[in-house]
């Protein structure tokens, strides 16, 4: 369950860049990564983007424990008091949040769905192969979203 790891091989493989770009959130591995986010997102003038939020993910864990809420500011602090000192070991990633997100009857939801992918083998004619699972986990948030309530979990 290594988050930054699968978001390196969504965005950096140039295999798959172009197909990701569809539907994997805009982010940034963290400090790694800093210069990219500063240069686009802080000190910008565009109160639209000092208004953007981002989801702040550790690179393990599961039921979204350790993701926070964060503004452009709150990154550039945290930069600052703690993240210029990490062991990449350490490292978080910083995504853009979806706005508006979808939801259901009003609440945010998340569906994980697993899929294997065995990559064609061209010496023995092996076409590529994908298995879909038909057990999945489907998370409802148990409050309705109103855009304004942010639980940082």
């Amino acid at each position: 369950d290594d988050k930054i790891l699968l978001h390196s091989l969504m965005t950096r493989n140039p295999l798959s860049k172009s197909h990701s770009e569809n539907f994997w959130p805009i982010g940034f591995i963290l400090p790694d990564d800093y210069s990219s986010f500063s240069g686009k997102h802080v000190g910008s003038s565009n109160k639209k983007n000092e208004q953007v939020r981002w989801m702040l993910k550790d690179r393990a864990g599961y039921g979204s424990h350790g993701n926070r809420v964060a503004s452009v500011l709150e990154i550039y602090d945290l930069f600052f008091s703690e993240l210029s000192h990490t062991n990449p070991r350490d490292s978080i990633i910083c995504q853009s949040i979806v706005d508006p997100p979808m939801t259901i009857k009003g609440r945010k939801f998340s569906l994980r769905i697993y899929v294997i992918y065995f990559p064609p083998c061209k010496q023995n004619g092996i076409p590529a192969e994908v298995h879909l699972s038909s057990l999945g986990l489907v998370k409802l948030a148990s409050a309705v979203y109103d855009g304004e309530t942010e639980i940082t979990k």
